[in-house]
């Protein structure tokens, strides 16, 4: 069974990544750098070579052992050889902090230590290079002959689909073809709706119905198409939407595994699938593929076992020949690019039904090196086109609770752990695992709940180990745990009880990923900062934690700093701007010393998401508010500005916070949803500035909050080009605003809330738009007056609301008024 997954694709991955490796350093010409520019691309060249032989092998699936150990010695090979060039790129990066004597290093130390490793590099080069030369030499002695016979020409046609089907073999998808009718439906009413024409002849038809879709093209998804990236491609001719398939309902699981039962001739199966049908159905967890495949599962395994314990078992225990029963799964795993093949296969250290964040999946990928970055694309950006074409093939689905967490189907599961069995190891409570060789495991998680002292001890035999992640009840991780992993590149310690981390943490120089979200952690230790390979720092919920390392910001490829700032810490750390590929920090609290400033935010302009700046009335003047460059920061798509204005903060303070009197051009931040304004009390006017100089001013704006704005007289015009997106528009504590700015151009607005604005006299003269459905109005006295039923000078204006509420009580417009009649 094993010989049938030769390689799996998997080695193939490690080959590219490789080479991709080498690419970089030839671009950034790290080997004229260290006198070893010819080895290196002698080197690329054997690996070149490898490459075509590895796909050779892996294509032609030799039947043998030999081949697959053979695969086995080149991945170690190789995986020795990127671990190598990456321990060049972190000695250079070393380098960069040769004159910074806040390191806890001696500089006179650090540079006896490069000398040293630069005089090992060239025959560790040449060492490589032999071992790559000898299982070359294996491969065109022992398996080119089998392969010579084996080769059969490669078919590249894309099978197209076809409307002849045969009709009463599609189960379940009526409500997926109306909801695709109603959609359809729904844009022609928008616009003009098509002229209904007599067609007779079929051709005309097709010809007809193309052009009336020309102009709203749909993309319908399936895990049986052919190539995802036709699919999307679909999205480069005016796409509107795209509708994935829903998965099937239990009932109609059972239906498609029973069709292709009935096609055997066993009638005691049948009998037996009766009494079972809804385990069947359970198993298939709403995917057509699954029904398929535990149908031929059935009809080769039903003499051998009783069928209601072959539900119990996993598919790499029941598989004998992964070709002969699964020949759908097979194939679909077969036709997934060599770099998803490895990404997917990862996830078999989760456990069963395990739900997982989207960007939380991404970050691990890009921490074990899985996704290379293309072109100017970030490697985020295209982990998350590999996370959607595996969602999109079914490989991952989202789960049934109500947060956006997604999991693998269980069979898929099984798949991938059939796959992985020699690099993946789990450990889990009452299961017994496969151990594999000690070499070849990369990847492990420990997920035992009744957890014994020595079990940390079993993983120091696993010296390879890129992977470490745990949630079983860990009090205290030991201090030789770290001296026997060294070339972890994922830590997730998240969920355990731990209080804190060894001083030999900084031996793990090849750490991207550091997880201790959830643990009772109090500090990290200083020497994390000596961690410059460290991508991803995840400390949420760690509500003990007193403070972060003093020197992290020479963590300069740092990209995801994850904490609750407000919550957790009471001051940044300094010099925190000089993490300038940060994309993920939650909150950033302004302080009075340099290195802490509001000007350290200046670089920042990778930041992304969600971001809030806090204590703003530390900003001195404003130069120095217009330092931070906050409105080229362009990826943001929510924003929290919030001064504290509270009865503590001395006088001078207040004064400080005085001097904020103009808003950031924030309109040219162009994909900003939300964004919220808090205390900004020297804020006389929102004028035009605000709005930035653009044609299309905050273009994604569905959010717009203003409150505690003591000082807030007046809001100027809003043209026809601002904010076409925005939702919701709140206006609170703001008592001295007399005037609101025209609004009839918001028309997307759906929720106006006036809160505490005592002066404020009138709605605007132009009236409010018509998609406005809910008006709240609160402790406004003067505006409460005007809009009084009947009689007041603004009934007119909110009289087709369809919701309006002042000072908590409803209001019966005329809107609500029909709708009762």
């Amino acid at each position: 069974m094993e010989s049938v997954f030769i390689g799996s694709g998997l080695t193939s991955a490690v080959v590219e990544v490789f080479l991709n490796k080498f690419t970089n350093f030839a671009q950034r010409g790290i080997g004229l750098i260290l006198g070893v520019d010819e080895n290196l691309q002698n080197l690329e060249r054997t690996i070149a070579k490898i490459q075509a032989l590895v796909d050779d092998l892996e294509t032609n699936q030799l039947p043998n052992n030999a081949s697959r150990l053979w695969l086995q010695d080149l991945k170690n090979i190789l995986n020795d050889a990127e671990y190598f060039l990456d321990e060049i790129a972190l000695e250079l990066e070393r380098r960069n902090y040769g004159d910074d004597a806040t390191l806890i290093s001696s500089k006179q130390v650090r540079h006896m230590v490069l000398l040293s490793f630069e005089f090992s590099i060239p025959s560790k080069i040449e060492e490589m290079q032999r071992k790559l030369n000898d299982l070359v030499g294996e491969m065109q002695s022992y398996f080119m002959t089998d392969i010579l016979k084996l080769r059969q020409p490669r078919d590249f046609n894309i099978q197209h689909s076809t409307s002849l089907i045969d009709e009463s073999c599609i189960v379940g998808r009526d409500w997926d073809k109306n909801q695709i009718v109603t959609m359809l439906c729904s844009e022609f009413t928008e616009e003009k709706a098509p002229s209904v024409i007599s067609i007779v002849d079929l051709n005309r038809i097709q010809i007809e119905l193309q052009d009336v879709l020309k102009s709203k093209s749909c993309c319908i998804g399936e895990q049986n198409f052919g190539d995802y990236s036709q699919c999307k491609s679909f999205n480069s001719f005016g796409s509107r939407f795209t509708y994935h398939m829903q998965p099937l309902s239990e009932e109609d699981c059972w239906e498609l595994t029973k069709n292709i039962v009935l096609k055997s001739n066993s009638l005691q199966l049948h009998q037996d699938l009766e009494m079972i049908d809804s385990k069947i159905a359970k198993k298939c967890e709403g995917l057509p593929l699954a029904a398929k495949m535990i149908g031929n599962v059935l009809c080769f395994k039903s003499g051998e076992m009783q069928l209601d314990d072959l539900l119990q078992v996993e598919l790499w225990d029941m598989a004998r020949n992964i070709n002969e029963i699964y020949p759908s799964l097979k194939l679909s795993y077969d036709h997934l690019p060599a770099c998803m093949k490895r990404c997917f296969v990862y996830c078999s250290i989760f456990p069963y039904n395990f739900e997982f964040n989207k960007d939380d999946l991404i970050q691990l990928w890009v921490a074990e090196g899985f996704i290379q970055a293309q072109g100017m694309r970030i490697v985020e950006d295209v982990g998350r086109d590999y996370f959607d074409e595996l969602l999109w093939r079914c490989f991952f689905q989202p789960s049934s609770s109500n947060t956006p967490t997604y999991k693998m189907p269980v069979l898929l599961h099984d798949l991938a752990q059939l796959v992985s069995r020699d690099s993946c190891l789990r450990v889990e409570d009452k299961k017994s695992c496969l151990m594999p060789k000690y070499s070849s495991v990369r990847h492990s998680s420990l997920l035992c709940q009744n957890i014994q002292p020595s079990v940390l001890k079993m993983f120091h035999r696993y010296k390879n180990l890129c992977t470490f992640m745990s949630t079983s009840p860990i009090k205290e991780v030991p201090y030789e745990f770290f001296l026997n992993l060294q070339r972890l590149r994922v830590l997730n310690l998240s969920f355990t009880r731990i209080y804190e981390l060894p001083n030999s943490v900084e031996k793990l120089k090849f750490l991207r990923y550091l997880n201790v979200s959830s643990t009772h952690i109090k500090k990290l230790p200083e020497s994390v900062a000596n961690l410059y390979g460290l991508e991803v720092l995840k400390l949420n919920n760690c509500f003990q934690l007193l403070q972060l390392p003093k020197h992290l910001k020479n963590l300069n490829k740092l990209r995801h700093l994850e904490l609750d700032v407000k919550r957790q810490i009471s001051c940044m750390p300094l010099g925190l701007g000089k993490l300038t590929n940060l994309q993920m920090l939650q909150a950033f609290i302004v302080g009075k010393d340099e290195g802490r400033s509001i000007e350290e935010l200046k670089d920042m302009q990778r930041l992304c998401g969600s971001f809030s700046i806090t204590n703003l009335e530390n900003v001195a003047n404003f130069g120095e508010a217009k330092a931070a460059l906050l409105d080229n920061k362009k990826y943001l798509n929510k924003l929290e500005l919030q001064w504290d204005n509270h009865e503590n903060v001395d006088a001078r303070r207040n004064e400080e916070s005085q001097n904020c009197i103009s808003l950031p051009a924030f309109g040219q931040l162009p994909v900003l949803k939300s964004l919220y304004i808090d205390g900004m009390r020297g804020l006389e006017c929102i004028d035009s500035h605000f709005c930035g100089l653009c044609d299309l001013s905050f273009p994604c704006l569905e959010s717009l909050t203003f409150q505690d704005m003591p000082n807030l007289r007046m809001w100027s015009e809003i043209n026809y080009n601002v904010m076409p997106r925005l939702r919701q528009l709140t206006i609170i504590d703001c008592p001295e605003l007399h005037t609101l700015p025209t609004l009839r151009y918001l028309t997307s607005l759906n929720v106006l809330e006036v809160n505490r604005c005592p002066m404020l006299q009138s709605l605007p003269d132009e009236g409010l738009p018509t998609s406005l459905q809910n008006l709240i109005i609160m402790e406004c006295d003067l505006l409460n007056v005007r809009c009084h039923v009947e009689e007041g000078e603004d009934w007119n204006k909110i009289k087709f609301i369809h919701n309006v509420e002042i000072d908590g009580e409803k209001v019966q417009t005329e809107d609500t008024q029909h709708l009762q009649f």
